[in-house]
């Protein structure tokens, strides 16, 4: 956490500098050219995001080859988030080109060769896991689940979210009135979320007994 604190502060420090003058690299969709002095804060961004998206995305995997002990890979996660966000400091530091928008879920120059080298891999995760080391090399090589496995259940999860969204989307066309709470619901229970309506033309509305009769 202290290496963490560390970072943050150099990167405010760094975003305090004077700006250069830097040409821009694009012109948005209303033809507004980009303003490159808000670039070392779009990598500052970035970096905050991929430090926690690397950090869960690690903890997952690693409770999916070994639940509970293969948590001890969120430390990985951490060190992979840690190195991208002082990798994107640096390059908001020297004005670069603003990431695309999924950026942060890709691995940067640096990370790609501590992963390629296998002593850089193992010293890296020594650093950041200490105690839990043997652990989390356990979980390396002797998993419950191999990787195929994983990789197939994690397929399976990114489909259905897919077909989630498809079907929100198409919800959305097919009634653009509709509250996000009602579209919410009939996702789940489907037309019997229309069971609670009280509007005017509910046939439904008023004593039921009168209705019966």
């Amino acid at each position: 956490m202290r290496v963490l604190t560390g970072v943050l502060i150099l990167a405010f420090a760094a975003i305090a500098l004077p700006s250069y003058s830097v040409e821009p690299a694009y012109r948005g969709p209303l033809g507004n050219a980009e303003e490159p002095a808000l670039r070392p804060y779009k990598w500052l961004y970035r970096g905050v995001k991929s430090f926690f998206y690397n950090t869960g995305d690690q903890f997952v995997d690693g409770n999916m080859h070994v639940p509970f002990v293969g948590s001890v890979q969120g430390l990985r996660g951490v060190r992979r988030g840690t190195v991208e966000l002082g990798e994107s400091m640096y390059r908001g530091g020297v004005y670069a080109p603003a990431p695309p928008a999924e950026d942060y879920k890709r691995l940067g120059h640096l990370n790609t060769a501590i992963e390629e080298d296998m002593f850089l891999r193992n010293g890296s995760d020594f650093v950041f896991s200490w105690y839990f080391f043997p652990a989390q090399k356990a979980v390396d090589y002797y998993p419950l689940e191999g990787n195929t496995k994983v990789e197939m259940r994690k397929e399976s999860a990114r489909a259905i979210r897919a077909e989630r969204a498809a079907a929100w989307e198409a919800r959305k066309a097919i009634d653009p009135n509709e509250s996000d709470v009602k579209r919410a619901q009939r996702g789940y229970i489907g037309d019997r979320a229309d069971l609670g309506n009280t509007t005017k033309s509910d046939s439904y509305r008023g004593n039921l007994m009168k209705l019966a009769r």
